[in-house]
């Protein structure tokens, strides 16, 4: 996994790396350095949402808990992906917790340093508004997956988004024909995003890997996107 320096970080980040030099410096400026061991929890869902991050070094997990206590791991986040924005923005509080998957060090920009920055570069706002608006449009086709569509263009539609997600890409014509995605989370948190049992969503893996729309190495995934996108219309 590739680790990013304080200085190029915010060049990095997906959703702002199209800013220019001079936006990425003013980030720079006004963010400081933390590091984090192996299981901190950063934040809990319902905490003041004060600072966002980029992500420099290792992996965070994003997550929610029932009332029964039972964990649903919403995604991962790497080098260069953004963490805790939605608050920020939308000064709210956290909807999720947060934990360390690992050693972690990011780049954190509180609210009034984001503010500063996007009063003399509105294009700042501007962009972070286009990514949350990304991140709702996935949100609502995985929602609509779980009520129109059938396990496998489901799981079509899931992998579809993340190749969009992990790739920074608006649509889908401007990923890769062969895409490489991370599994953002065990099948068992699979299997409640995708409204079914784990067991089957280890079938439906294993029926995508047979026609050739995906190739499976651990919780690394090769797409074929165009096949990806025949399974994942409606039957």
């Amino acid at each position: 996994m590739r680790d990013f320096g304080a200085d190029d970080v915010w060049r990095a980040c997906r959703p702002l790396q199209d800013l220019g030099p001079e936006v990425h410096a003013r980030l720079a400026e006004v963010t400081q350095s933390r590091r984090w061991d192996d299981g901190a929890l950063l934040f809990q869902r319902g905490d003041q949402g004060d600072y966002l991050m980029v992500i420099r070094s290792g992996q965070l997990r994003l997550s929610l808990t029932t009332p029964q206590g039972q964990e649903l791991t919403l995604h991962h986040a790497g080098p260069g992906d953004l963490v805790g924005e939605l608050a920020v923005v939308g000064d709210q509080p956290r909807s999720a917790d947060c934990t360390a998957m690992g050693p972690v060090t990011a780049q954190v920009l509180t609210r009034d340093g984001f503010m500063g920055v996007a009063k003399d570069h509105p294009d700042l706002l501007l962009a972070m508004l286009r990514h949350l608006a990304g991140l709702m449009r996935i949100t609502n086709d995985r929602l609509e997956s779980v009520a129109l569509y059938r396990l496998e263009a489901r799981l079509a539609r899931f992998l579809l988004g993340e190749v969009a997600r992990q790739h920074g890409v608006g649509s889908l014509q401007d990923a890769p024909a062969q895409a490489t995605i991370e599994l953002p989370m065990g099948q068992g948190d699979l299997a409640l995003v995708l409204g079914a049992s784990r067991p089957k969503v280890n079938r439906a893996l294993h029926k995508l890997a047979e026609v050739g729309a995906i190739v499976r190495n651990g919780q690394e995934l090769q797409c074929d996107i165009d096949a990806l996108a025949n399974l994942a219309e409606p039957s």
